[in-house]
């Protein structure tokens, strides 16, 4: 797969597909969710952007990490290279497409994870 998707013009479908993610995701992270976010170019309405969807996920904690991780893996996400302690990359492809990147920023860290 190609490391970079096209930029394509604005798709008025994009805020459908990004709540309808955001339906999906809301129950992996139960009441350690703070908020959930549309982010990225397919946020701005108009904006020519890669047709991927950026989700960011704000929670309190990453004591549960390993138990998203198996439940993103049952939705179709798997782990990407994290930035930076208490960021946590997943990305989703369908096909040979990357349709969503989902970045989960922790309040508070839980060392043992390390990035």
């Amino acid at each position: 797969m190609p490391l970079t998707s096209p930029i394509k013009s604005y798709d008025p479908t994009w805020p459908q597909q990004y709540a309808a993610e955001e339906a999906r995701l809301k129950p992996v992270f139960g009441s350690g969710l703070i908020g959930i976010h549309h982010v990225g170019s397919t946020a701005v309405p108009g904006l020519a952007a890669k047709a991927e969807i950026d989700v960011l996920a704000v929670v309190w904690s990453d004591d549960s990490l390993d138990d998203w991780s198996r439940s993103l893996t049952r939705l179709g996400y798997r782990r990407g290279g994290d930035l930076s302690p208490g960021h946590h990359f997943f990305k989703r492809d369908v096909g040979d497409i990357r349709t969503h990147k989902l970045m989960c920023a922790a309040m508070v860290m839980n060392r043992s994870h390390g990035c």
